[in-house]
């Protein structure tokens, strides 16, 4: 009578071996989630910011490792900061701000967005001036920072050639100033550049009365395709073609300059 409990457990032990190797072979149900395209699980808002947030800081963090192989010397958020805390407002464009600051015992610009960050422009105008190598006057590339997005370049000084006209100049003077402005475009013209936007306060005049050209966030490699996107009027010292699609040349830069020496030709005693 003891051997049959024994035969039964035996019977039930083998019974509850088979049935968990059929509940292994079954297939399983497909999980109950909204699918997407191609019949991927469509991702929840947390897990997309998750993605948005990691593909923007490999972007950075790519965008960081070229421009270090390209030479370029970055700075810490920290840097931005005490720079700002220590500097001077010198001006405001459309686009941005401009602080005269001190950078390693000089005088320096620090650059920074008045709007939305475009790093894509940022990085565009200090890969130009790193190209120029001072070229036309051009300020140096000092230092690049992504986030906050700023730069610090070089500082020849606060007198615009607008300033400069201001006050009382000799014919002499006038024509040394219409003459180092032809030449300074030519040398930006010469690096492949083309500013496609000069006028009187993006041209600086030192103390010794050097040309010195500023403000390459418009500027454009010669051949590219370029357009300037204006709300306004329509500003007289630019050429009617950069409002509308146009490949960069020279030409550009040449009527702007012609604008610049019809006024100082009014000016001659």
């Amino acid at each position: 009578m003891a051997r049959v409990p024994q035969a039964r457990r035996q019977f039930a032990a083998k019974d509850r071996q088979q049935a968990r190797l059929c509940a292994e072979q079954r297939p399983r149900a497909p999980p109950k989630t909204a699918l997407g395209v191609w019949g991927k699980a469509a991702p929840t808002p947390a897990a997309r910011r998750v993605q948005d947030a990691r593909a923007h800081a490999a972007n950075c963090n790519r965008s960081t490792v070229v421009l270090k192989r390209r030479g370029f010397p970055m700075m810490a958020p920290g840097q931005v900061d005490l720079l700002k805390k220590r500097g001077k407002k010198l001006g405001e464009g459309h686009f941005s701000t401009a602080v005269v600051t001190r950078w390693h015992g000089a005088d320096a610009v620090l650059k920074a967005p008045r709007q939305k960050p475009n790093v894509g422009q940022f990085v565009k105008e200090c890969g130009l001036l790193h190209t120029l190598e001072g070229a036309g006057g051009a300020p140096e590339p000092l230092g690049l920072c992504l986030y906050p997005l700023a730069q610090v370049i070089s500082f020849a000084g606060p007198q615009t050639l607008a300033g400069y006209l201001e006050e009382s100049r000799s014919s002499a003077e006038l024509l040394r100033l219409a003459a180092d402005l032809c030449g300074k475009v030519s040398e930006v013209h010469e690096k492949g550049i083309i500013h496609n936007d000069l006028k009187f306060d993006n041209v600086i005049v030192d103390g010794r009365g050097q040309i010195h050209l500023i403000d390459f966030g418009n500027a454009n490699p010669q051949g590219q395709t370029f357009c300037l996107v204006s709300k306004g009027q329509r500003c007289p010292w630019l050429g009617p073609e950069v409002f509308s699609q146009h490949l960069s040349s020279p030409a550009q830069d040449a009527f702007s300059v012609g604008f610049m020496l019809d006024t100082i030709s009014k000016l001659m005693p």
